[in-house]
C-alpha cells in the first residue's frame, strides 16, 4: 500500500468538500491518504437529501458560518 500525507489547512466548507470528492475520484487502487485539514470559517456540512431550508441561513450569516451539502447523507455537521 502506498499512503500519501496531505496538510491542505483550514479552508472553507465547499473548498474541503470538492477536495474529498477530488481525492474520492482519483484515489488508484492500492493507495491511502491522510489529509489533515480544517474549516474557517466553520461550516455547516448538509446531509444530502436534507433541505437547505432546515437552516436558519439569516443565523448562520449572522454568526458568520459557512455551509454547503455534503455528497452523503445524514443530518447536519458543525465542522469547528
Amino acid at each position: 500500500m502506498i499512503w500519501k500525507f496531505i496538510d491542505s489547512g483550514d479552508n472553507t466548507g465547499s473548498y474541503n468538500m470538492e477536495f474529498d470528492m477530488m481525492l474520492a475520484r482519483t484515489l488508484k487502487s492500492g493507495q491511502a491518504i491522510l489529509r489533515l485539514y480544517g474549516w474557517k470559517p466553520y461550516c455547516i456540512s448538509l446531509g444530502a437529501n436534507q433541505p437547505e431550508d432546515s437552516l436558519n441561513i439569516e443565523k448562520v450569516i449572522n454568526d458568520k458560518l459557512d455551509f454547503v451539502k455534503r455528497p452523503t447523507g445524514g443530518r447536519a455537521i458543525l465542522h469547528a
